[in-house]
């Protein structure tokens, strides 16, 4: 029944107009009242998560989203289910779009999100959608200032260079992992982590590896450009070859 109801859930709020009704009649506090009772239920807790990734593609409904214990349920989530890859896709997925807005960034930190989110990057390592999906995250939580560095503490750099490493050719993990380094990089501490967790090599690889991808190329040059900014690194990047790399992408 839990899991059956929250897939329609899922389906029935990729509609608009059904995110609002679904939220007025009761269906948040529905979805994160299931996930609690059926921790280790995967299929409960896959159909609960993208219910609520879906749900939350409202800004207000994010916010109550959050009010009602959905970041919470959504980090127990993948907690509670390390080994299977569709809960922790999902698990990232709802929490990618909880956190696109400020509050919920601090609330996510708080609550256990980035390491929960490290955890899956790390546990899936060649499973592309919780690649794609966790560097997403992660480069949602990024756009603040005390998470960025909490991200580099607690092994995100690693990670999102590892994903970025172990799917060369996949547009979508390499766009999103260049966009989680370069906000990431926006910190004089993680310019330097950056660069000693292999983070350059990774980014040119990626803007040569896709040069085809128009968003691959923005977003790794955008890195390049903040990692820029320190002294030390000007120098590596000309030496690992991000001068010809950020040249091919504008030709």
């Amino acid at each position: 029944m839990q899991e059956h109801g929250c897939g329609a859930l899922q389906n029935l709020a990729t509609d608009v107009d059904n995110r609002v009704a679904i939220a007025r009649k009761g269906g948040i506090e529905a979805i994160v009242m299931a996930l609690p009772q059926h921790p280790t239920h995967a299929d409960v807790q896959e159909n609960g998560c993208r219910a609520l990734m879906n749900l939350a593609g409202n800004n207000d409904i994010k916010v109550a989203i959050a009010e009602k214990g959905g970041i919470e349920t959504s980090v127990a989530s993948l907690q509670q289910n390390p080994t299977h890859a569709a809960v922790q896709e999902n698990g990232c997925m709802a929490l990618l779009f909880l956190a696109n807005i400020a509050d919920n960034k601090v609330a996510i930190a708080q609550k256990g999100g980035i390491e929960a989110i490290v955890a899956a990057l790390q546990h899936h390592p060649t499973y592309a959608d919780v690649q794609e999906h966790g560097c997403g995250a992660l480069q949602n939580l990024a756009a603040n200032v005390d998470n960025r560095m909490d991200i580099a503490q607690k092994g995100g750099i690693e990670s999102i260079v590892m994903a970025l490493q172990q799917h060369p050719t996949h547009a979508d993990v390499q766009e999103n992992g260049c966009r989680a380094l370069l906000k990431l990089a926006d910190n004089a501490n993680n310019e330097v982590t950056i660069v000693q967790k292999d983070g350059v090599d990774a980014i040119i690889a990626a803007l040569q590896q896709c040069p085809k991808h128009a968003a691959v190329q923005e977003n790794g040059c955008r890195a390049l450009l903040f990692l820029a900014n320190n002294a030390d690194n000007k120098v590596a990047i000309a030496q690992k070859g991000g001068i010809e790399a950020i040249v091919a992408a504008l030709q």
